[in-house]
């Protein structure tokens, strides 16, 4: 890293000025841990997988503050860090048993596959999420199995959450929430005794709507760009004076699409405001490329911020106190800071490749020739497509799996990423890989092996090695041949030859992130600003679903197929955002967006229709838009209206509503808190 980049990211510590508070304070980073990579005791398990390196994906903290979990996954168990004496234990996690006929046909579960945890009952419960087997595992303090619960297969998640009342909830794929036995997705999202909604607008502001489940108040605060472009917007959570919590990402300066264009200027950030929405504090945010995180940031009662920061000679565990700014920072404090700002650039030896290098694009599809092949193909075709790609379900037997070492075929060696017989879910990876689900399956009844690990990075598998014909599945650039119908396989160098590239703000479902080496299959943007994608990379080697920041995908490219179109695009479904809950002579803004048949969405808010009525009666009720802003009278009592959308587009009307509690505050006090 050069030394102007260094000098500019030591501005971690130090807050940009800002105008509209005059008091701004920063926070100040404290080394809480720093682990070796490794699967001793001491240390913190690295998993490689094909162009990811995955370590503990989530750090949280329980309802006291007292306790800090991450999920150590390869090393089976829960690392518990204590904040008051700033101590370190274990939780060691049993393994899963199965019955004899579970273990016959399904895939084995072990704590080594475990995605994600939440915590209950001060720490003396553990949810673990195994996105693979579509199931949660219960365990205690003792790590033993309590119970576990199955996922529908409505809902791929990618993360999980727990609450007292509501109990597990399930964040999706598709960027909705979801309670663990309704497909209905929530509105807001539970946190304690608290509900929440982030909704970026544009890259100039956002809202987080707040709801307070025991008053039947709520709030919101309007979240700004202060550097740059708003591009996320992640509640992190509330400390006990309700101060809010939040990571946002911004770009800086315009996104050049010239060939030799530099990556982008991401900067991320921790804010801090009061519950009237005022900002008190604000830091630049590390980030790392080496390992992915789903969730790096937590907040205790008491206001301090812990960040994991996954490094490539260590793991970091961080805390972040708020306080004023100093004019000269310590020694150690700028040791620090760039430690923790070392690894803002990915480096493709520290990396299993995605796919062989373009000498296999002229390798054939197996792909059946038919009339219409190689014609253009709509969005929805492509995203359907690579959506059966991670959920296709199948069985594998022995004549599909390996050995540890693998099998040698002649000059290659195979080895399969799966290990025992089962059901599994989801195309394995496989390297030089370009296989239809067809040939997938045929290729397992003829006795082919279930994916190939062996890459070039595998000592046994160095040199020009380019996969072989005795396994099936897809690498990176193998899925995006086929879920774009090309004829042979094209490599992440050649793919730029039949696309057109764009920027990353006018991705549409079906067009392609791409660097050298590794490429994904967008899907959507989630309401937070998050890059939802499929891809032929997962913990587990094989074809997932995933979500990305701005930041962790600051090194790709934004590419279109020439022969993708949206002609059957059409208007799906109405939704409505905003506070649920207001004080009487107060006011809310609302959000309207629409989602498309192919997946895209819009936001409509200023070509919408905006009503408020009342439930029952036709008579007038205590509130009324001015453009998409509610504005409330005063009542006697609390009184529950229904705020109400109408749109209309190529001749279909959609509509969307939602309840709002006008509440009667002069014997309550006027802030929802």
């Amino acid at each position: 890293m050069n030394r102007q980049l260094i000098q500019g990211l030591l501005t971690s510590l130090v807050i940009y000025p800002m105008t509209s508070v005059a008091a701004l304070h920063t926070f100040t980073a404290h080394e809480v841990a720093s682990f070796e990579w490794g699967t001793e005791a001491e240390q913190i398990a690295l998993t490689q997988a094909p162009a990811n390196n995955f370590g503990p994906p989530s750090v949280l903290v329980d309802e006291t503050g007292r306790s800090l979990y991450l999920l150590d996954s390869e090393n089976q168990r829960i690392l518990v860090f204590n904040t008051t004496n700033n101590t370190f234990s274990s939780i060691w996690l049993s393994s899963i048993p199965l019955s004899p006929k579970q273990a016959s046909s399904s895939a084995p579960l072990s704590p080594k596959n475990a995605d994600d945890l939440c915590v209950m009952d001060d720490g003396m419960h553990f949810y673990l999420l195994f996105s693979r087997n579509q199931k949660v595992i219960l365990y205690n303090r003792t790590g033993k199995v309590i119970r576990t619960y199955p996922i529908g297969n409505d809902i791929i998640p990618i993360g999980i959450r727990c609450h007292k009342e509501n109990g597990l909830v399930f964040e999706a794929f598709d960027g909705q929430f979801y309670h663990q036995y309704d497909n209905k997705a929530l509105v807001q999202i539970p946190i304690g005794k608290y509900a929440f909604h982030v909704e970026r607008h544009n890259d100039s502001q956002g809202t987080i709507w707040l709801h307070n489940n025991e008053t039947e108040l709520g709030g919101e605060i309007s979240v700004k760009s202060q550097t740059g472009l708003l591009k996320t917007i992640n509640f992190i959570g509330l400390d006990k004076d309700k101060n809010i919590y939040l990571s946002v990402e911004e770009v800086v300066g315009e996104e050049s699409l010239t060939e030799n264009s530099k990556a982008e200027n991401v900067r991320r950030f921790l804010r801090k405001y009061t519950p009237k929405g005022e900002l008190l504090a604000q830091v630049q945010l590390p980030y790392s490329l080496y390992a992915y995180t789903y969730q790096d940031l937590a907040v205790t009662p008491s206001g301090d911020v812990f960040q994991i920061v996954p490094l490539k000679d260590s793991f970091e565990v961080v805390k972040w106190r708020s306080g004023v700014q100093t004019k000269r920072r310590s020694a150690n404090s700028h040791k620090l800071s760039q430690k923790l700002f070392s690894y803002t650039e990915s480096q493709s030896k520290d990396f299993h490749p995605s796919e062989t290098d373009d000498g296999v694009a002229q390798q054939k599809s197996d792909r059946p020739k038919q009339r219409g092949y190689r014609k253009s193909l709509s969005r929805k075709q492509i995203i359907r497509q690579a959506r059966a790609y991670a959920n296709h379900r199948f069985k594998v037997r022995s004549a599909n799996i390996t050995p540890r070492r693998g099998t040698r075929y002649g000059r290659k060696r195979v080895i399969t990423p799966i290990r025992r017989r089962g059901s599994y879910r989801g195309i394995p990876y496989k390297w030089g890989g370009n296989n239809s689900i067809a040939s997938f399956k045929a290729g397992l009844r003829a006795g082919k092996k279930a994916g190939d690990k062996c890459t070039a990075k595998n000592r046994r598998c160095r040199g020009k090695y380019f996969g072989s014909s005795r396994a099936v599945g897809v690498d990176c650039s193998g899925l995006i041949s086929q879920v774009w119908g090309l004829e042979k396989k094209y490599g992440t160098s050649r793919l730029p030859r039949i696309s057109a590239r764009i920027s990353k703000n006018k991705l549409r479902p079906g067009d392609i992130l791409n660097k050298p080496g590794h490429v994904m299959l967008f899907s959507h943007k989630n309401r937070r600003g998050r890059f939802c994608v499929y891809e032929a990379s997962a913990r587990d080697w094989k074809v997932a679903a995933r979500c990305y920041s701005r930041s962790q995908i600051r090194e790709y490219r934004a590419y279109r197929y020439n022969r993708a179109h949206s002609s059957n695009k059409r208007p799906a479904k109405l939704y409505v955002y905003g506070s649920t809950s207001l004080a009487e002579r107060q006011s809310g803004s609302y959000t309207a967006k629409l989602r498309y048949s192919d997946g895209s969405s819009k936001e409509v808010t200023s070509r919408v229709s905006w009503t408020v009525k009342r439930p029952y009666d036709k008579s007038r009720p205590p509130a009324y838009f001015s453009g998409s802003r509610l504005h409330t009278k005063s009542v006697n009592r609390d009184e529950k209206v229904y705020v109400k959308a109408s749109y209309t587009e190529k001749g279909k009307r959609l509509i969307a509503q939602t309840p709002v509690f006008i509440r009667n505050t002069r014997s309550q006090g006027w802030w929802w808190w």
